[in-house]
């Protein structure tokens, strides 16, 4: 049976040639729209537990690939240039296409109470134009009055980053174009 085959294959060895060329010309022009997908592969069932803990947690907190993270370390921060660069850097930010959110040190906001009206209002640590004399106080205030979370989270003083997050519209960081 082997022997038939081989006689057939050698018999007919340029129509092979020729059909194998041009299978593997075209499965390469389809190569080029290959796209890699970042979402749960069907093969994993619905009712699987972490798939249902994957969706109650894209339902409670929002779509992955939104969030953008650029980290620094160090203590420069707090030098009145540098503070004013990173609050113009995320203010500019802020106006680009796709970006719903920016925060970072200049932009954090916090909880102040008002006993008259009986409610929290949200209001921004740093005032909009900053002074010298508002780094060092600010600096200050964020480490010995603001709450133990935000100074962890924020400020992490035992390792002295500082970061820059994006909130970007719709999944842009799980689409092809972002990897260019």
């Amino acid at each position: 049976m082997w022997i038939k085959i081989s006689h057939l294959i050698l018999r007919y060895r340029f129509f092979f040639l020729v059909f194998f060329s041009v299978l593997t010309a075209g499965m390469g022009y389809l190569a080029q729209f290959a796209e890699l997908s970042y979402d749960f592969s069907s093969a994993v069932p619905l009712q699987d537990p972490d798939r249902q803990f994957y969706e109650a947690f894209k339902k409670k907190f929002g779509d992955d690939g939104t969030i953008l993270a650029i980290g620094f370390q160090g203590e420069d921060i707090y030098q009145l240039g540098n503070m004013q660069a990173m609050q113009s850097l995320a203010d500019s930010l802020a106006k680009l296409k796709g970006v719903m959110q920016v925060l970072s040190l200049p932009q954090l906001r916090y909880l102040h109470r008002d006993t008259v009206a009986k409610r929290f209002e949200v209001r921004p640590i740093f005032p909009p134009h900053l002074a010298r004399s508002n780094v060092s106080w600010i600096r200050w205030w964020l480490l010995h009055k603001i709450s133990a979370f935000m100074t962890e989270f924020c400020l992490m003083p035992k390792t002295k980053p500082w970061h820059l997050s994006f909130l970007l519209t719709g999944r842009p960081l799980n689409r092809r174009a972002a990897k260019a």
